[in-house]
């Protein structure tokens, strides 16, 4: 988390000196210098901007975590190109001492050299994040006991990423208890996802609904997730639209398609989404923990 903040930052990025050139050595004032790099950075002026890595540079090699972290982030984001090296490399010191948003961001950034000695450090570090409580550290935890079998060590991170709010763990926990035949359970964390904005979430519970016979809230689920773009749902719906009435009664409506991975034929159930190895949460995360670095 970011430091609090202080009399600098208070007084807003107006009253920084951005011509003030930052000091050989912070000393004791790392964390000063951390908060004028942070305000320069958040003026969106892309001078001020590379004026202020000088400063976060200066303020962590003074030992500040949270430049070591927010210096890593703009090395990767660098317009030039990604410094993915320098990235590595405060975020690997940052790490080192407890920051749990660059364990994070150090897994990601190791899982992408595509090893498996990286793979290994990579789960390493994501482990130390998902123990300190961070959501996407615990769902790639998941993800990665999912594709090697381990089922039930998934579910409990995506348990624990659900809980916390994570939108995709509470997606995959909803597919676990589905494929287990305990769709109740299934339904509750996909209803949770669906109105969280999760596309297939919301397609899966208007297929529950669905088979139920309760075509019009099959119906809304479907139309929520078409709009939003999820493409088997527009499909099921123009298809649900078009038969419904042929029906005598909700519980003979003819069914649409299969969405995936299933037949042709028109009279086919229609199907929750398949289970899928999803890394939705492997992206590099900015100093707040909600922005996204694509």
């Amino acid at each position: 988390m970011p430091h609090e903040r202080s009399e600098v930052s208070a007084r807003g990025a107006a009253d920084v000196d951005a011509t003030a050139a930052p000091p050989d050595s912070a000393g004791d004032d790392g964390h000063m210098c951390g908060e004028r790099a942070r305000l320069l950075y958040e003026t969106g002026n892309v001078a001020l901007q590379a004026k202020a890595k000088q400063w976060w540079r200066c303020a962590a090699i003074s030992g500040d975590v949270e430049a070591q972290y927010s210096l890593g982030v703009i090395s990767y984001e660098d317009a030039n190109g990604p410094s993915v090296n320098e990235a590595e490399y405060w975020w690997r010191a940052a790490a080192s001492v407890g920051h749990v948003a660059a364990q994070y961001n150090l897994g990601v950034l190791l899982d992408l050299v595509g090893t498996e000695s990286a793979a290994s450090e990579a789960q390493q570090w994501w482990r130390a994040a998902a123990e300190a409580g961070h959501a996407g550290a615990q769902y790639n935890l998941g993800v990665e006991c999912q594709d090697r079998g381990a089922l039930r060590a998934a579910e409990r991170w995506w348990r624990s990423a659900a809980e916390a709010g994570h939108v995709d763990a509470q997606y995959q926990l909803g597919v676990y208890h589905h494929v287990r035949g305990e769709h109740d359970t299934a339904e509750q964390w996909w209803c949770t996802a669906a109105r969280a904005g999760h596309l297939d979430a919301q397609y899966n519970v208007g297929t529950y609904h669905y088979q139920r016979g309760d075509l019009e809230t099959a119906k809304y689920w479907y139309r929520v997730a078409a709009e939003a773009g999820q493409p088997e749902a527009s499909r099921t719906l123009k298809l649900l639209m078009r038969r419904q009435g042929d029906a005598t009664s909700p519980g003979h409506a003819k069914h649409p398609k299969r969405a995936v991975g299933g037949s042709d034929h028109a009279d086919s159930h229609c199907q929750v989404m398949d289970l899928r190895s999803r890394h939705g949460d492997k992206s590099i995360r900015k100093a707040d923990g909600t922005q996204e670095i694509n």
